[in-house]
């Protein structure tokens, strides 16, 4: 598990996340999004945070988080933008450290291992789970990917108390040429999807930015309660 999230990083995919996040107010609405189900009052505990968007701007609505990830070159890029020390570098399964909320936004599937157990363990009151639906561009696209149901199922299974929304944001990608978006494409989905997801690469009438990659990211907002015994 350590090594695929090592993985994901680099600094193509860096640069890409940095750039889209500045270009639009993605990051702003889904902070709005996670905030609507947390109080102000609750400590949130922000587990596999990435660049760190969502624990800055969460700090900036008044939140009391701390906020980890194994990946020490995202979490140097995250303490660098926002000058915050809420940064730390572990794998989740390390943490021992309890809060209200624990926060796993894009973070992985809860159905698998003990991650659901776990994951609550370091909740006083509840989890709020962010799962991809893996459909980007379009309905029929990676549509593999979508665990939503299994998710659901899961949930309901094992007896636990839930609430989840749906929600769809744009999050475009600037590019500077049609060879960047090349690259862009085949490190994100592979060279055998180039050709189908090429075509979502728009050319625009930014000369900074003269290509735009087409993003709606359609997630779910999995509130998931903690029952104390």
């Amino acid at each position: 598990m350590s090594s695929e999230i090592k993985r994901w990083w680099n600094e193509d995919r860096i640069l890409w996340y940095e750039r889209a996040s500045e270009t639009t107010d993605f990051q702003e609405k889904l902070s709005k999004i996670i905030a609507s189900k947390i109080s102000t009052e609750e400590s949130i505990l922000e587990l596999g945070t990435g660049l760190g968007y969502q624990g800055e701007l969460l700090h900036k609505r008044g939140y009391s988080i701390v906020s980890y990830d194994i990946d020490n070159e995202a979490i140097f890029r995250a303490k660098s933008r926002s000058g915050l020390d809420i940064f730390k570098v572990s794998d989740w399964k390390d943490v021992k450290e309890r809060r209200d909320t624990v926060l796993a936004v894009f973070f992985g599937r809860i159905t698998e291992e003990d991650n659901l157990d776990n994951l609550l363990s370091l909740a006083n009151k509840h989890l709020i789970y962010i799962q991809s639906c893996h459909r980007g561009q379009n309905e029929n696209l990676r549509k593999k990917g979508d665990n939503t149901e299994r998710t659901i199922e899961y949930l309901k299974a094992r007896g636990i108390s839930f609430e989840y929304e749906e929600h769809r944001l744009s999050f475009p990608q600037k590019l500077e040429s049609r060879e960047e978006a090349i690259r862009f494409i085949v490190s994100f989905y592979g060279s055998e999807k180039l050709d189908e997801y090429l075509k979502y690469a728009i050319e625009t009438e930014d000369e900074r930015y003269p290509i735009e990659f087409r993003n709606d990211k359609e997630f779910i907002l999995f509130d998931i309660k903690k029952e104390n015994k």
